[in-house]
């Protein structure tokens, strides 16, 4: 598992958070992965914020002693454990569509505050969560969704069909509540899940910065002018751009994290390592 250090510069952080430092965690895509590697980095690193970007659960037609299992043995034990060394935030990613009320009350009880197509103020910064449109999906009809993949041709294509989907095609997220949440005074940091939400549909907004996921890296990763590219990622297909890194928009910045599992129907991660994000926020002379 990588570490990775980026430094990024908000507007007046300093000026609404008070402080001459600040370091935010990113971590995404826990998919019942090994997660003593990212506790150790988060003690070993100390971060001001620990900001989750989604994907707790791991599989489609989960039952709900499925979901208390994974919840039990994974998320709540790793969870109890990060809120103890950083204030702790969270978005909900596709995977955790069968997270139910209570089971939500279960991560705010850890110490995690869930952000639901909601937002908070804490420190000066307004944190905000976009929940994934495949989950409110879900939640609007289960029974439809869940009869559809039982076909026995879903199931023989679906790991193909998701990394071939177009954003189009892809159920939509509610931005119904992101006026409010940009009328805030005070820098503007939204957890997303699904990068390709802000291509399409929130690099225009005023939002200083973006945390997303989801893209597991590009599962394969080769060298390409000079860099590193991913070869495939649900939403985006093949050759995808938002798989990691900082991208720049008209009104604010994406940072992509590569995960810290891989979900990818067996499949191993090449080139790929796993990762902790960091981010230091800079001042606007430093930059």
């Amino acid at each position: 598992m990588d570490q990775t250090f980026y430094r990024i510069s908000l507007p007046q952080w300093e000026k609404y958070t008070g402080k001459k430092s600040l370091r935010l965690a990113l971590l995404a895509d826990f998919h019942l992965a090994d997660l003593d590697p990212a506790l150790s980095s988060l003690r070993e690193q100390a971060p001001d914020l620990i900001l989750m970007a989604g994907d707790f659960l791991l599989g489609r037609r989960l039952t709900r002693s499925d979901v208390q299992r994974q919840l039990d043995y994974s998320v709540l034990p790793f969870l109890s454990q990060a809120s103890a060394i950083a204030p702790s935030f969270c978005s909900l990613g596709n995977h955790d569509r069968y997270l139910e009320v209570e089971d939500l009350e279960k991560l705010e009880d850890r110490g995690v505050r869930v952000l639901d197509n909601a937002y908070v103020r804490t420190g000066g910064l307004v944190i905000g969560g976009l929940t994934s449109g495949r989950t409110l999906a879900f939640r609007s009809d289960r029974e439809a969704v869940e009869e559809k993949e039982k076909s026995a041709m879903y199931g023989r294509l679906y790991f193909f069909k998701r990394f071939l989907i177009r954003p189009e095609d892809e159920p939509r997220p509610d931005l119904s509540w992101l006026e409010a949440f940009e009328k805030e005074e005070g820098p503007k940091i939204l957890l997303s899940h699904h990068p390709e939400y802000w291509a399409g549909e929130l690099a225009d907004r005023p939002i200083d910065l973006t945390l997303s996921g989801h893209a597991h890296g590009g599962q394969f990763r080769f060298p390409w002018k000079g860099r590193m590219r991913g070869l495939f990622a649900p939403g985006q297909g093949f050759f995808p751009r938002y798989t990691e890194g900082v991208h720049h928009g008209p009104h604010g910045a994406l940072v992509v994290s590569r995960g810290l599992a891989n979900t990818a129907g067996g499949i191993p991660r090449l080139g790929n390592p796993t990762e902790v994000v960091y981010i230091e926020f800079v001042s606007e002379s430093s930059r």
